[in-house]
This record gives structure tokens, C-alpha cells and sequence, in this order.
């Protein structure tokens, strides 16, 4: 009786904590539109219609729904968030981590003029390709973190459709309007 009990309780709440984490909506990629005339409008990107672009801008619960219509477009930049630290973090555990192994796993030099034990090569290997680690994982993230710039030329249905796919994975609603 407690086991049929404990099941239905647990069952009852996953499915409410389930139900109450997919009504959370992600939100669209930050972008910046550039219009024809040089200035720049920014925000949240809402949806993609064919006519046009929904943006939210300024803080979402203060900010308005525009709509920026193709014709007045030059480029749309998504802004990524740079994962610099990320990548040094990544980089400098995993190849740090393999040169300590490498190094204990070579195990102790026979005793000479020049001998490290195993815990010394570890030492030595883990902050070796650690480092090296370091910079290659921080150079990996900046490119990883770098915006990304699509010019708008609606003189071109195939580069405008190509530029609106695009768009319309990171929006917040996605698909095509």
C-alpha cells in the first residue's frame, strides 16, 4: 500500500514539474538589425514573416513589438554571447587532466641525474598541456562566440529566403510567418 502510495505521489509530481517546465518559452537570439539609412534597432527576435522581421525591443517587459519590414534592411547581426571562458575552462581540464594521467602513468624514472617520480611528471604534464590547454580552449571559444552577420538583399528571393531561414530557427517563435 505505502509502495502504490510513494509511486502516485511521484508520478503526480513529475508531471506537474514537467508541465511547468515546457510552458517556460526560450527566448528568440539577440540581434541587430541595420537599417538602409545607417542606424541600428535591436532587441529580441520575436518571429520571421515573409514581409518582415518582429522584434522586441528594449527589456521584455517594458520594450515594444516592432515590425522591421525587409525592404528597409542592409544586414542582420545575431549577436552570440562569447564563450571565451568556457572554452579555457574546457581546454585547460581536458588536456590538463590527460597530461597528469599521462605523466602518472609513465610511472618513475630509475633513479640518475635526472629522475622524477610518477607524481612529478604528473605535475609537470598536467600544467604543461594545461597551459597549452588554456590557450587553445579561450581561441576555440572566441570563434565560437563570434556574431554572426547576414546581409539582407531582397533583390534576391534566394538569398532572402536563405537569410530568413536562418533568422527563423532562432526566433522565438520559430518557422517562417
Amino acid at each position: 500500500m505505502k509502495m502504490t502510495y510513494r509511486l502516485i505521489v511521484a508520478a503526480s509530481l513529475l508531471l506537474l514539474f514537467s508541465s511547468a517546465l515546457m510552458a517556460k518559452e526560450k527566448p528568440g537570439a539577440e540581434i541587430i538589425v541595420v537599417k538602409n539609412d545607417g542606424s541600428r534597432l535591436s532587441g529580441e527576435l520575436i518571429a520571421v514573416k515573409k514581409d518582415s522581421l518582429l522584434l522586441l525591443a528594449g527589456s521584455p517587459s517594458a520594450g515594444a513589438v516592432q515590425s522591421v519590414p525587409w525592404e528597409t534592411m542592409t544586414k542582420v547581426v545575431i549577436v552570440k554571447k562569447a564563450r571565451v571562458g568556457e572554452g579555457i575552462a574546457i581546454g585547460g581540464l581536458l588536456l590538463g587532466g590527460s597530461g597528469a594521467l599521462i605523466g602518472y602513468t609513465d610511472g618513475d624514472d630509475p633513479p640518475g641525474w635526472l629522475s622524477f617520480t610518477a607524481g612529478q611528471k604528473a605535475a609537470l604534464g598536467g600544467i604543461t598541456l594545461g597551459l597549452l590547454g588554456i590557450v587553445v580552449g579561450g581561441i576555440g571559444g572566441a570563434f565560437a562566440g563570434a556574431d554572426i552577420s547576414l546581409p539582407v538583399d531582397v533583390t534576391s528571393e534566394a538569398r532572402l529566403r536563405s537569410v530568413q531561414t536562418r533568422l527563423a530557427q532562432r526566433a522565438r517563435v520559430k518557422g517562417i510567418q
